[in-house]
């Protein structure tokens, strides 16, 4: 085991064997370490989170930057499972996880991505570079997301998707054979029955809408929250995955 005299580590946590934590390291308190995990950079652990065996934080994998500094904030809570890695920031702003985050072993979290409250990754999950991922949206195993796109708020990936284009909040949406598309309306963690009723309503405006133009004025209209975080969404993302037809 190695660690830094710098490191600010809290006395109540737990640091299995053959673990590196480098000087610029803040570990908040109740946080269990597992076996082999390695922490280098200006990484800051939030409290009570658990790092399974073989976690890695540590530098961005970027040709320009090699040997930069480099920044990562885990917020409390998280579970980050057998040899999850993440890569720092190229950047001033830290790649970062948000609380309660879960990741199923041997996932990665590329340099500067975001991902909110309560995000699950299942295992194999891929984010490239830049990806931001909304509150407790579930991404399913196996599924590649590429650099620069964003996984709304709510939304539900299934497994094995290829994810080329940023997906909607509140949307289910899988690789059928034609294509990455909008299948329904996920309803998983959203907070009472009022407001999944009004997501359903604001992701069929956008199923139905003839054309971008129609679709936004009809969700300015509709003027409730889910409805107003699709508009924002669509009018980000020029590019995001469709309805089915």
């Amino acid at each position: 085991m190695t660690v830094h005299p710098q490191a600010k580590i809290d006395p109540s946590v737990q640091v299995g064997a053959s673990c590196h934590i480098g000087p610029s390291v803040q570990i908040e308190k109740d946080v269990v370490l597992a076996d082999s995990v390695r922490i280098e950079g200006d990484v800051v652990v939030g409290a009570g989170s658990r790092l399974s065996r073989g976690v890695t934080i540590g530098a961005p994998q970027h040709l320009a930057h090699l040997d930069s500094d480099h920044a990562t904030r885990i917020g409390a809570g998280a579970v980050l499972r057998e040899f999850v890695t993440v890569h720092g920031s190229t950047g001033d702003t830290p790649t970062t996880l948000g609380k309660d985050v879960f990741l199923m072993a041997l996932c990665h979290v590329g340099h500067d991505s975001c991902l909110g409250d309560g995000v699950v990754l299942t295992n194999l999950v891929q984010l490239a570079g830049h990806v931001v991922v909304g509150d407790r949206a579930v991404i399913g195993g196996g599924t590649m997301v590429h650099q620069f796109l964003e996984i709304g708020t709510c939304a539900m990936v299934a497994g094995m998707s290829p994810i080329r284009a940023s997906v909607p909040p509140f949307s289910l949406v899988a690789d059928h054979g034609f294509g990455t598309e909008i299948l329904g309306v996920n309803r998983r963690g959203l907070p009472d029955a009022q407001t999944r009723k009004e997501a359903v309503a604001a992701m069929r405006i956008y199923r139905d809408g003839k054309n971008s133009e129609e679709i936004l004025l009809a969700l300015e209209n509709t003027d409730t929250p889910p409805a107003r975080e699709l508009r924002l969404f669509l009018l980000k993302w020029k590019k995001s995955c469709r309805w089915h037809r």
